[in-house]
């Protein structure tokens, strides 16, 4: 019972000071609304994407791969290359304050890497969310042609390793087969051979010394020559084979680091164009740029939702206001009436 009558005294209290809530709110409502509408200068967002095709990485590479491309775009060289290249004031624009401004987000379970930019300048923002979006993706090519080179240098040493290799044994092969005849000749007398002797004897008057003066010449091809030629043809060809492929792997290292280095140059250049509607660039992984379009409505403040809050807190801070007033008015009361007893 006695609650009820607490409540129904507040409920009193506070209906009696109607006019004092209302003016409280009013007032806040009043003040958020200047500072919403006149004074907070409206922030806008840019939003740029970055997708990659990473179906080579598995999962935990993958999300490493994004994250360590992702923190690189917000060191102090990357973003001191935004103030120069967009010719941004120094006194206004710094490195840190660029950098708070910037948001890189990996989205979760995709290849998608989102550029966030905030501040109070569309076509500026959208300049920084682009040109961040292509250095991302130049950064992404880049890495991938650096670790195709790496791969093909590796796979050069080991063929230069097989080419000293095959051209030491060539060269023993070569030495071999100046000295190994072509053809072996071997030599026999008549008297060696009984048929032939008896096939002589009997057809003719030669006596067994004559017969023994006679020889037979005979000339073999010499198996040790066929297997060195055959053994040096084969080492030719292999030899042939591994510097075209040298040859081949120099010219992918010098193709790769031309588009490397042209990628470099393109990141400094002050014209670099930031705004194609696309750029899929071809490196070991695919990357595509979409990129942001200059926004036309603010994203804070929130005007809706400042009035809002500011009517809950005018709300709040004149009930606090009534109740104090009304505590104080009893407690005088009290003071008033002992004062009055104790006359």
């Amino acid at each position: 019972m006695q609650d009820e009558i607490s409540l129904r005294e507040i409920l009193e209290v506070l209906w009696k000071g109607k006019w004092i809530i209302a003016a409280i709110t009013a007032v806040s409502v009043i003040i958020t609304g200047i500072f919403s509408f006149l004074i907070i200068s409206p922030t806008y967002e840019a939003v740029s994407t970055v997708r990659v095709d990473l179906s080579q990485l598995d999962q935990m590479n993958h999300k490493l791969y994004l994250n360590s491309i992702a923190e690189s775009l917000k060191t102090d060289v990357a973003m001191n290359r935004i103030i120069n290249k967009l010719d941004l004031p120094h006194d206004e624009y710094s490195i840190n304050s660029v950098r708070k401004s910037i948001k890189v987000e990996v989205v979760e379970n995709t290849n998608n890497i989102n550029l966030r930019v905030n501040g109070p300048k569309p076509e500026l923002i959208t300049d920084i969310s682009n040109l961040m979006a292509f250095e991302m993706g130049a950064r992404f090519e880049i890495s991938d042609r650096s670790q195709l080179i790496v791969n093909a240098r590796k796979e050069l040493e080991t063929l230069e390793d097989s080419i000293k290799v095959k051209t030491f044994e060539l060269e023993e092969a070569n030495s071999q087969l100046v000295n190994t005849p072509e053809k072996l000749i071997t030599k026999q007398t008549l008297a060696d051979e009984d048929y032939l002797r008896a096939i002589i004897s009997e057809g003719t008057s030669i006596n067994e010394r004559e017969l023994g003066a006679l020889q037979l010449e005979s000339e073999t091809i010499n198996p040790l020559y066929t297997s060195l030629k055959s053994q040096i043809s084969e080492i030719t060809l292999e030899l042939t084979r591994q510097r075209t492929s040298k040859q081949n792997y120099e010219e992918e290292i010098e193709r790769h680091n031309n588009i490397i280095s042209e990628l470099e140059q393109q990141l400094l250049r002050e014209d670099l164009n930031t705004n194609n509607s696309q750029r899929l660039l071809s490196g070991f992984n695919a990357v595509f740029i979409a990129p942001a379009l200059e926004p036309s409505e603010p994203v804070a403040p929130n005007k809706t939702l400042n009035i809002a809050i500011s009517v809950v807190i005018g709300i709040m801070i004149s009930i606090f206001v009534i109740l104090v007033m009304h505590y104080m008015r009893a407690e005088r009361a009290v003071k008033s009436q002992e004062s009055i007893e104790i006359n």
